[in-house]
């Protein structure tokens, strides 16, 4: 649920370290 956007929001504002947003991203990325 909601990859699409995460992926759209990494990509036009990345979230800012320390947020549960950027923890995802960095673990969908490992």
């Amino acid at each position: 649920l909601g990859n699409g956007d995460s992926l759209h929001l990494h990509v036009s504002k990345p979230p800012k370290e320390g947020t549960p947003q950027y923890s995802l991203l960095k673990e969908l990325e490992m």
